[in-house]
């Protein structure tokens, strides 16, 4: 099949940079360049409204409780999202020896750990949830 004269056919054959540089890039780096485009308001949504929605079905639908863990997951991202922006901030301000930028290292370790720990734990309850109990790796 050829294309109309004076128009060039796409090739799957040569992918775009973009997409070159995306095959290679770890979740952990996709995840962080969502969260870096977000706005201040939404990654505080996302911590505040993920934070309040994983123990809200916790604590007053326990019989739910595999719901709050993406809701602890989307709460981790936007708390590790405005550690790292504050973080930038002050150095960009020339602060980085403050007590307050030293926090933020720990913040934001713990919020990738929690982030973390809370995706696999959301992967095996799928698991378990659509297969049942009687699974095995």
């Amino acid at each position: 099949m050829s294309a109309p004269s004076g128009h060039v056919m796409p090739s799957a054959a040569a992918p775009s940079a973009a997409m070159r540089a995306s095959v290679n890039e770890t979740v952990y780096a996709a995840i962080a360049r969502w969260a870096m485009r977000a706005s201040h308001g939404r990654l505080t949504a996302w911590t505040v409204g993920g934070g309040v929605d994983a123990l809200g079905i916790a604590f007053f639908v326990p019989a739910f409780w595999p719901l709050a863990l993406p809701f602890g997951c989307l709460a981790s991202i936007g708390a590790w999202g405005l550690a790292t922006r504050r973080a930038r901030e002050l150095e960009l301000a020339g602060r980085e020896g403050t007590p307050r930028f030293r926090l933020l290292r720990p913040v934001r370790t713990a919020a990738v750990v929690a982030g973390t720990a809370l995706a696999i734990a959301s992967f095996y309850v799928a698991l378990w949830l659509v297969l049942g109990p009687s699974w095995t790796l």
